[in-house]
């Protein structure tokens, strides 16, 4: 019976102690902490899944701008590289058209002058844009699509104008261009025209290397770019007899300042004038970007050019920009133009074809680069 007696105190002696357990603060307050854990872990989750599911949800065209400009404001500096003299900056911009549809461009400036764009290319909207797509950097570049405002689309113009080359987007064409710079036209004649022969030429390795790390230029049989200096290759063309149908003229010095600009004096010798003669022979165009004092057909130096031109070229058009002090000046000495087009119909044409109008629908103050620091530290890379 007493053995009984202290086997039944004992159990109600650890059923006490047991109780005493759960009953006590330290349970509770264990209790309490791992509640708090388990509702932190769900708010988590929670807010996890909301995250997750409102970085996965397709944006419309105005949303997805909204984000961008919420983010890095009207552009941001995608890339900075340096050579040994010069500075770049590749700045992304946005804009809206006249439409009301917003767009992204990719643009080049000389870190340190507070003017001048040397190239401008525009980017591909991704096909289903998320939250995640708010890198630009990672957007294609729109390689069938050039500015209509710059100057880029009068030099494609004038091919179809001088008769050099027919109006057509399967035509066959040896073109030459100096003076690549982000490769804008080089991408816009290599994915429209399939049957051109485009040969780029760039002194500037800096240039190449951004056109082909930041702009989408790439070497193909029927497109490259070379590394050459574009007097010494119009020499050779010149001494060799070979001819183009097309060359377009852009190599400027970068540096806006300066009286003239584009292009390098070097092009307007006439030793270098009497090449280019040969090189188009009676067959194919020159067209160039002029920018000289004032920029203004009268001015100076462009009634000075204008003189000049006339000792080695039979026929030459100059046409100002409005908005813009570039002159484009086409020359040829074709004597039957059979595939000549009007000026309103190669214009036309251009504009079914990828010619838009960029530069004109974004903020000019969005894409300068100014002397200051405080803009390059702003939405960097």
């Amino acid at each position: 019976m007493a053995k009984g007696s202290d086997d039944e105190t004992s159990k109600t002696s650890s059923e006490a102690s047991s109780f005493d357990i759960f009953s006590s603060k330290h349970f509770r307050a264990g209790f309490a902490f791992s509640l708090t854990f388990v509702f932190l872990l769900f708010v988590m989750f929670h807010t996890h899944d909301e995250d997750l599911e409102k970085s996965r949800r397709i944006l419309s065209n105005k949303e997805l701008f909204e984000e961008l400009e919420h983010k890095y404001g009207g552009s941001r500096v995608v890339g900075h590289i340096c050579g040994k003299t010069e500075c770049f900056h590749v700045r992304d911009v946005f804009g809206k058209d006249e439409k009301g549809v917003h767009f992204a461009t990719r643009v080049i400036h000389q870190v340190g002058l507070p003017e001048g764009c040397i190239s401008m290319i525009k980017l591909k909207q991704p096909v289903r844009p998320t939250m995640r797509s708010l890198n630009t950097r990672d957007w294609e570049i729109d390689k069938r699509v050039i500015d209509r405002m710059g100057y880029n689309g009068r030099l494609i113009e004038f091919i179809f104008t001088s008769g050099a080359v027919p109006m057509n987007l399967q035509a066959k064409a040896d073109v030459l261009a100096i003076g690549t710079g982000g490769g804008a036209i080089m991408n816009y004649l290599s994915a429209n025209f399939p049957n051109f022969n485009v040969t780029g030429v760039e002194i500037d390795p800096l240039m190449i290397d951004i056109s082909r790390d930041y702009f989408g230029v790439r070497q193909s049989e029927k497109a490259r770019v070379l590394e050459a200096d574009g007097l010494k290759v119009l020499q050779d063309m010149a001494e060799a007899g070979d001819t183009v149908n097309a060359l377009i003229l852009d190599a400027c010095n970068n540096d806006f300042r300066d009286e003239w600009t584009c292009p390098i004096v070097g092009f307007l010798q006439d030793s270098t004038l009497s090449n280019i003669k040969k090189v188009i022979g009676n067959k194919g165009v020159i067209a160039m970007n002029v920018l000289a004092g004032s920029g203004l057909e009268t001015s100076t130096e462009v009634v000075q050019l204008r003189e000049k031109l006339k000792i080695y070229f039979s026929s030459c058009t100059f046409t100002t920009l409005e908005h813009m002090d570039n002159v484009v000046v086409e020359c040829n000495n074709i004597v039957e133009k059979k595939t000549a087009v009007q000026p309103l119909e190669a214009k036309e044409f251009v504009e079914k074809n990828g010619i838009e109008h960029i530069l004109l629908h974004v903020n000019e103050k969005s894409y300068m680069i100014y002397n200051s620091t405080q803009e390059e530290n702003e939405h960097e890379l």
